[in-house]
């Protein structure tokens, strides 16, 4: 598949969990190639595995967590807890696929927008001050809109590639368990409001830097042996996000939404923009 590696197990560990600056030695070449250079040119397939900081805005900085992580368990539904992982969506997919046709309808995708034992993250909220609350009636996906959205080809189906997608957008979510701050004025269900709820924002990109620093400082620190330096960890500066959110909200709406996310991650596969 376009987004799936051959070799997405143990050499695909191999490459995330060493220093960065050495991924070039993991091919036949001599030039030494930047972390997104290296995915762009040699692992493409596995684009979905990395999420670009998008900072410092000349060489931006990638997270990848290794798929041997055995701090996450599984929800009563046997599904995976470990959202940044990409070898387990796989698994996840296979657990919706009701009658194995390898492709999801809206009854099967439903399932995982949804049910808070599958996805609770999805059913919060983190809209004022810090305070996390919880009302699915406020703060619940529209289903169909999801769907809707994450059908890219809109044959009225979603595809393992599309499952792909979908995660690689929506997993910083799960994982920040926070919500967009965009609700809508007139005060409706966010789930009534503009894509169904299904977007992220300024706002929650603020807290997804935060969290994404702390999952490096924390790799980090017990991968000092590796070379990695805590030192190159850090947050970006105000015109780093600025420059971030214009990269990401293609249409100038401040809502970024999962067909921004593909056409920015995986159609431009040269990177040109």
């Amino acid at each position: 598949g376009l987004y799936q590696c051959t070799d997405q197990g143990a050499a695909w560990s191999e490459h995330i969990t060493t220093y960065p600056p050495h991924w070039y030695r993991f091919f036949d070449g001599l030039e030494e190639k930047t972390a997104i250079e290296y995915i762009r040119e040699v692992k493409p397939c596995c684009r979905h595995c990395v999420w670009s900081l998008g900072y410092p805005l000349a060489i931006p900085a990638l997270l990848a967590i290794s798929p041997k992580q055995d701090t996450c368990g599984l929800f009563k539904g046997g599904f995976s807890q470990c959202y940044l992982n990409c070898s387990a969506w796989e698994g996840d997919f296979d657990l919706l696929d009701v009658n194995t046709d390898s492709k999801l309808n809206a009854t099967e995708m439903q399932r995982y927008i949804s049910d808070q034992s599958v996805a609770p993250a999805q059913n919060y909220k983190l809209y004022t001050g810090g305070a996390l609350s919880y009302n699915s009636d406020l703060s619940r996906l529209e289903p169909n809109v999801v769907f809707f959205s994450v059908d890219l080809n809109r044959d009225n189906s979603i595809s393992r590639e599309e499952w792909r997608v979908y995660r690689h957008f929506w997993s910083p979510t799960l994982v920040s368990r926070a919500g967009p701050s965009k609700v809508p004025e007139d005060g409706r269900p966010l789930a009534d409001g503009p894509l169904g709820g299904f977007f992220i924002d300024q706002y929650f990109m603020q807290i997804w830097f935060t969290n994404m620093v702390n999952m490096q400082l924390e790799y980090y620190i017990s991968n000092l042996e590796r070379g990695f330096r805590m030192i190159e960890v850090r947050e970006p500066v105000q015109n780093e996000k600025l420059q971030i959110m214009r990269q990401m909200d293609l249409d100038g709406s401040e809502r970024i939404s999962n067909e921004e996310s593909y056409f920015r991650i995986f159609a431009d596969v040269d990177g040109s923009g």
